[in-house]
């Protein structure tokens, strides 16, 4: 089936450069499939910031009420607007969507929410009145919870550029631990994102000391509420490599390393489908982790992909992944990954578009995940 291209504008309050942290790297990295896909126009709306080549900076207040972002939106006409929230689905991201969907009557609002929040007994009144037609979230507790206030929501995964992030041979490998000063032959355990106490990355200095391995953490730096010096301090006191500068061949990290550790508990460490898992699969990493959000559902267990409930069962998962790399393919942990690549991500929102606005079309958590895994 064939269907009109459709006009559609993706909208977040922050698409600065440097593309380094989540939210951010979610909406850039949709633009392109997207803009193959539709006519495509992206807004970074609010504070004046330097943006990528192709996206709109336009001035705003922080509920989205700007003359220049009417004007802006109302000239390209679209079909429908995707708002990507940087504070996730919050009682203002629900006004916001209500504005927007002032500023363009016709077209269907979908907001896109890539963390869970909890909402007050009249933010709970209030959402179900002033939502967008729906709401994709990460994982099906979250969609569940807002269903559950009336709320018309389905789950979207994050998705990885596969070009990018790809496995590298032995001496690849080498080659790129000697130019980050990272020892050759030591096993190497990962980390990429925030630099901060509730994403539990602390740990990593005590998989250092209890274990025969290097560790290497690289931090988010876009804004400053990414990093926190007295953990960035902790974890170079411990040995482990910190990397809080912005690298712009991130892939290089995943491919220099042995085994990526996610060892985030907290509900809002993280967005709920982390984009640095799927990065590491794809370059063939085995995982440990949490069972954060998204990753339960997605992924089973196999001897490259271990779940760990609390902090001494990750350092046991990574010590037993250690000892057990033989019993791990080539290419087995990136066919993993190869379901979820962005040009998927955006047939989803796509099909969202086109189904999520019709009242007597059904768009079911299920159907949006079995779409993609």
């Amino acid at each position: 089936m064939t269907y009109e291209r459709l006009r559609v504008c993706l909208i977040c309050e922050d698409i600065s450069l440097p593309i380094d942290e989540g939210i951010k790297k979610f909406v850039d990295s949709v633009r392109t499939p997207l803009t193959q896909r539709a006519e495509l126009l992206v807004l970074s709306v609010g504070r004046d910031r330097s943006v990528p080549e192709s996206v709109h900076s336009v001035p705003a207040n922080r509920f989205l009420l700007s003359r220049a972002v009417w004007k802006t939106i109302r000239g390209f006409k679209p079909d429908a607007l995707i708002y990507v929230p940087i504070a996730a689905a919050t009682r203002n991201s629900f006004l916001r969507c209500a504005i927007l969907q002032r500023y363009a009557p016709g077209a269907q609002v979908i907001m896109v929410s890539l963390q869970p929040r909890t909402y007050g007994p009249a933010a709970r009144r209030l959402i179900r009145h002033m939502g967008p037609k729906l709401t994709l979230v990460q994982s099906t507790n979250t969609c569940d919870a807002l269903t559950a206030l009336g709320v018309r929501a389905a789950v979207i995964p994050s998705g990885v550029d596969l070009n990018t992030f790809v496995p590298v041979g032995r001496e690849e490998k080498l080659t790129l631990r000697k130019k980050y000063q990272i020892p050759p032959h030591r096993y190497t355990v990962l980390h990429v994102g925030h630099l901060k106490q509730e994403r539990n990355v602390l740990l990593l200095n005590r998989i250092r000391s209890e274990i025969d391995c290097e560790t290497v953490v690289v931090g988010s730096t876009s804004t400053p509420s990414g990093v926190e010096v007295d953990v960035t301090q902790t974890l170079r006191a411990g040995g482990t490599h910190v990397i809080d500068h912005y690298i712009d061949q991130i892939a290089e990290l995943y491919q220099l390393a042995d085994c990526y550790l996610f060892p985030v508990h907290a509900t809002g460490g993280a967005i709920e489908a982390p984009l640095s898992v799927l990065e590491a699969l794809a370059c063939d990493l085995p995982v440990v982790t949490t069972p954060f959000g998204f990753l339960r559902r997605a992924f089973t267990e196999s001897a490259g992909f271990v779940f760990a409930d609390n902090d001494d069962d990750l350092v046991f998962a990574v010590e037993r992944m250690q000892q057990n790399t033989a019993q791990l393919s080539v290419g087995d942990m990136r066919a993993q990954a190869l379901p979820f690549s962005w040009d998927a991500i955006a047939d989803i929102l796509l099909a969202a578009l086109r189904h999520g606005g019709n009242p007597g079309v059904s768009v079911s958590t299920h159907d949006v995940v079995e779409s993609v895994v």
